[in-house]
């Protein structure tokens, strides 16, 4: 982040794209990052893996 968005709020972004991930790659990290969080938001896109 930028820095001038909300303190309370993380947000990720996964743009590997050469690989697929899944949901529970994200919770992987989290859990290894330590940071515990009460609620989370998941939304996902479609993403053309074509263009290189």
């Amino acid at each position: 982040q930028d820095g001038l968005g909300n303190k309370n709020i993380d947000i990720a972004f996964i743009t590997d794209k050469n690989h697929k991930k899944h949901l529970s790659d994200i919770f992987k990290v989290i859990n290894e990052s330590g940071v515990k969080y009460d609620v989370i938001h998941f939304g996902a896109c479609r993403v053309n893996r074509e263009e290189k």
